[in-house]
């Protein structure tokens, strides 16, 4: 089994929790009333020439837990002026998220 693979599997089983936190229609309800400006990841790429993504995670598969050195609202920051999209990783059991 492949990396991505173990990451699914593990993923469906957390999907059972956050499932039972929250209904779908209360989710829907929150995302709906959010007054969160929506940004198109798409339309951050589409541009022509070179694209660049700035990305969050805390640990990755291959790497193991990565050691902070900057405060997140700093590399905010320097990736709002240098970066084209950010990716945040928030995935629990194999990139440390929440």
């Amino acid at each position: 089994m492949g990396i991505l693979d173990e990451i699914v599997k593990d993923k469906r089983k957390r999907l059972v929790e956050h499932k039972a936190r929250i209904s779908e229609d209360d989710m829907k309800k929150l995302a709906l009333n959010s007054d969160r400006k929506s940004v198109s990841f798409y339309d951050a790429l589409a541009k022509e020439g070179l694209s660049i993504i700035g990305e969050f995670k805390k640990a990755s598969p291959s790497m193991g837990k990565i050691e902070m050195t900057m405060e997140l609202m700093d590399r905010i920051d320097e990736y709002n002026v240098s970066v084209d999209a950010i990716s945040c990783l928030t995935e629990e059991d194999h990139f440390l998220g929440n």
